[in-house]
């Protein structure tokens, strides 16, 4: 059984997967203290024989990881790098290295599911949009700032607002009536 983890800035992120099918996808908060435990208590009962890892966030993430891999299972991580082409995706960055591995990653995953032009939009610590030709060439990229970045930012940086609580409107109509909810909304 493989174990796949994306290790995010805000979270990490798991599934395993077993003769073509995919387990449930799991999380966890990247910044929590207590990860040793956690990992060991989600972890401890996959038989794993591989291990394929994506990380965007810092390297000392990445070999905490590892050092946890190493010490519990006796495997050694395969830790996926953007490249060039691969799988039928050509790379559009001048410096294909610089394209975040988890975006190239759902680009070849879309790609594999629709083999058409298409536009991968993923929603996390930023918000990131890339579009892809019927042919496979990345045309390139947006990256902007996700929800939790966007309302940090404005709490913090925009005097008239920074009185205003954070507020959670799930069940509020596209359009506020007030400051806060805008913010929430957009």
């Amino acid at each position: 059984m493989m174990l796949l983890v994306d290790i995010g800035n805000s979270a990490i992120k798991w599934a395993t997967l077993e003769q073509d099918n995919l387990g449930t996808q799991k999380r966890l908060a990247a910044q929590n203290d207590n990860l040793d435990n956690i990992l060991t208590e989600a972890w401890r009962d996959i038989p794993l024989t591989d291990i394929w890892v994506s990380n965007v966030a810092a390297p000392q993430k990445a070999e905490i990881l590892s050092n946890w891999f190493n010490a519990h299972w006796g495997l050694t991580p395969t830790f996926i790098k953007t490249t060039r082409y691969a799988c039928g995706v050509k790379n559009g960055y001048k410096n294909p290295e610089q394209l975040g591995v988890d975006r190239w990653l759902a680009l070849i995953g879309a790609y594999q599911l629709e083999k058409t032009a298409l536009c991968v939009v993923d929603c996390g610590t930023a918000v990131t949009l890339d579009v892809l030709s019927a042919n496979g060439y990345h045309q390139g990229g947006l990256i902007m700032p996700g929800v939790t970045t966007m309302h940090n930012a404005l709490f913090k940086d925009t005097h008239k607002l920074s009185h205003l609580k954070k507020t959670d409107n799930r069940d509020n109509p596209f359009l506020a009536l007030d400051t806060s909810t805008g913010i929430t909304l957009g």
